[in-house]
């Protein structure tokens, strides 16, 4: 057997410079591109965590409307609204700690978590007599950035006939 020795072309290789070189030309532009990524994901989270306490403020009212929708309203108070439910029972409507609570004798429901306060406030006929019609309700809370955050319903009675 006769075994040849071959000779390589010098420069079929890939040198160590161009190995370094090209490293470098791909990290100046990955650096920008990962920066546009973080701060992408960045926003989507802030932007999710605002919109779950909105969501939550939200489920809140709607149950809030629902209630005096199926009731009676007794009083409105700027921080408190007092209600006649559909089995007769009364109750309150107010933020005690972070939560807003409807509290019918012993029992206390958790209508949302987190709220920082509410305000009512009833809505009149500009007719004389005036007329209760319904009742303005914002909830205040603060997001997972820190800002505070609202979220605001009309709740108009049902017609009295």
């Amino acid at each position: 057997m006769n075994f040849r020795r071959r000779h390589l072309n010098p420069r079929a290789a890939v040198s160590l410079i161009e190995v370094i070189a090209c490293m470098a030309i791909v990290g100046v532009m990955i650096v920008p591109i990962a920066g546009v990524i973080r701060a992408s994901g960045q926003s989507i989270h802030a932007a999710s965590g605002n919109h779950s306490v909105q969501a939550s403020l939200r489920t809140g009212l709607r149950w809030v409307a629902q209630t005096i929708r199926d009731g009676q309203v007794l009083a409105v108070q700027n921080r408190r609204l007092t209600l006649k439910l559909a089995d007769g029972r009364t109750a309150r409507i107010e933020v005690r700690g972070n939560e807003l609570l409807m509290l019918s004798g012993r029992d206390q429901v958790v209508l949302a978590e987190g709220v920082r306060d509410v305000e009512f406030r009833s809505l009149v006929t500009g007719s004389r007599p005036p007329a209760r019609v319904g009742v303005s309700i914002t909830l205040r809370a603060r997001d997972n950035s820190g800002s505070l955050t609202s979220v605001a319903a009309t709740v108009a009675y049902r017609p009295q006939i």
